[in-house]
């Protein structure tokens, strides 16, 4: 133990006097430092210099470059069976041509460039009976032509409910906006269920009377307020 402690402090005293007579070169040492550093940061600022250079687009395409090549040997997920379309349709106009193939033949379906997407409207008489919120015959016929344009779309529904400003008297709904609800409710388990669009891109809504289509002024108008739309969202946006 003594002989390695003795050996010991004879290296240490040996290097203190290595520096004292020169034997090490101490001046060469943080040269050596110093000129790693400055190439550091010349190489740092020249990346910075070149990614003010080049445009936003061309950057977020080397972005996701980089990012693929170190996510190539990661585990793909499998996506739900919603997703399986393999690109949302994000222009209006493309997403406007797209649906009118599907209702081309039905006379009484609008199809209406609106905003975030695209609006589908359907008549009152066409789906149900003054009143009522239970499908009829021909609205299920009708809504299997669309859906089979929503089932493989992978954009996003909203199944909105309206109707006119006259109140209800009696039956199973206190107010018009609890069948709005209830009509676009019954559409949307009738495009899910029986029909197959995924769920989780389907939402509904009940206006009521509150968001007319035309002014309540005339028994003509009031029938053309009770509808049901189906906005299909365009892009990312949220609901």
């Amino acid at each position: 133990m003594s002989g390695n402690a003795s050996s010991r402090h004879k290296s240490a005293d040996r290097i203190r006097a290595d520096f004292a007579e020169g034997g090490v070169d101490t001046v060469n040492v943080w040269q050596t430092v110093y000129g790693d550093m400055m190439t550091n940061l010349m190489l740092f600022f020249l990346m910075m210099f070149s990614l003010n250079m080049v445009g936003k687009e061309q950057f977020e395409k080397s972005a996701q470059a980089f990012k693929n090549t170190f996510s190539d040997n990661e585990p793909t997920l499998a996506k739900p069976a919603g997703d399986r379309p393999a690109k949302e349709v994000k222009e209006v106009k493309d997403l406007n041509q797209y649906l009118s193939k599907f209702v081309k033949e039905e006379e009484n379906v609008e199809v209406i460039e609106h905003g975030e997407g695209v609006r589908l409207r359907l008549p009152e008489p066409v789906l149900f009976d003054l009143g009522s919120a239970e499908l009829k015959d021909e609205a299920k016929r009708v809504l299997g032509e669309i859906a089979k344009g929503l089932k493989n779309l992978p954009n996003r529904v909203v199944v909105e409910g309206h109707t006119d400003d006259i109140p209800i008297g009696r039956g199973p709904y206190k107010s018009n906006w609890e069948l709005s609800e209830a009509r676009a409710e019954n559409v949307a388990n009738y495009l899910i269920y029986e029909e197959g669009v995924p769920p989780e891109r389907v939402a509904v809504a009940g206006f009521g009377e509150f968001w007319p289509f035309v002014v309540n002024d005339s028994d003509l108008n009031r029938a053309l307020n009770r509808r049901i739309e189906l906005l299909v969202i365009a892009d990312e946006k949220e609901i």
